[in-house]
């Protein structure tokens, strides 16, 4: 892989198998499913400041998750149509 600079990232770890992903990737669906509408506009026990941005509201913070994950989700989409061809 690679950063913006063109120099390879170094890994410490290594990343986790398909099967684990998955498994993470149930897990937080299962998580989000609990959620009510009412605890979107509690407030965090702390702000979460993340770069730019801080949250205080777990509203906030939800949204910003989601438009995060939809910019994965159209990266690997395109991926997928890249390796298709």
């Amino acid at each position: 892989l690679f950063n913006s600079g063109t120099k390879p990232l170094d890994w410490t770890f290594a990343p986790p198998s398909k099967e684990e992903l998955v498994e993470m990737l149930t897990a937080q669906l299962s998580r989000l499913s609990e959620l009510e509408p009412e605890m979107l506009g509690e407030k965090l026990s702390a702000p979460f400041a993340l770069g730019p941005f801080q949250f205080n509201i777990s509203g906030e913070l939800l949204n910003f998750i989601l438009f995060h994950e939809a910019f994965h989700l159209g990266t690997i989409s395109s991926q997928l149509k890249v390796l298709s061809r």
